[in-house]
């Protein structure tokens, strides 16, 4: 997916590391992309009522 020409990105990692979480961890991609981009800049916690992000282990959920 990522090689196919008309699909851009300007950071491959981070789209590739947000469809793992997805998968893995079975929650939706919103929440699987700050995930990875949580994880991309070093930040430990996201604030968010989605309770699936407590599923992944990298980083912690506070919610609002």
């Amino acid at each position: 997916m990522i090689a196919f020409d008309p699909i851009r990105t300007l950071d491959p990692a981070l789209l590739l590391r947000s469809l793992e979480v997805y998968v893995t961890h079975r929650i939706d991609f919103a929440e699987a992309y700050m995930v990875a981009s949580a994880e991309s800049a070093d930040v430990g916690a996201i604030a968010s009522f989605d309770r699936s992000i407590d599923r992944v282990p990298t980083v912690n959920r506070i919610e609002p």
